[in-house]
């Protein structure tokens, strides 16, 4: 099992923005859970992900993505 931890501590704890940059960067966020779950061509087996965000209004929030769970998602959409 591989796991992975990412920390935003300006990252926007609610869903509430229009720009992922001014919300923190949480464009990178998602660029690190891309490369976390994906290989070249195929998707990895084994990672828990945690994602804690410490930015405003709630701090601090904490997200965890486990590749074990059938959840439908893919690097195109």
């Amino acid at each position: 099992m591989r796991e992975f931890i990412y920390f935003s501590p300006k990252g926007r704890t609610s869903g509430n923005f229009d720009d992922m940059m001014k919300a923190g960067r949480l464009d990178i966020a998602v660029n690190v859970i891309i490369a976390a779950f994906f290989l070249s061509k195929k998707r990895r087996k084994d990672v828990l992900f945690h994602l804690i965000l410490n930015g405003p209004p709630d701090p601090p929030k904490h997200l965890e993505f486990d590749s074990r769970e059938e959840i439908p998602f893919s690097k195109k959409d």
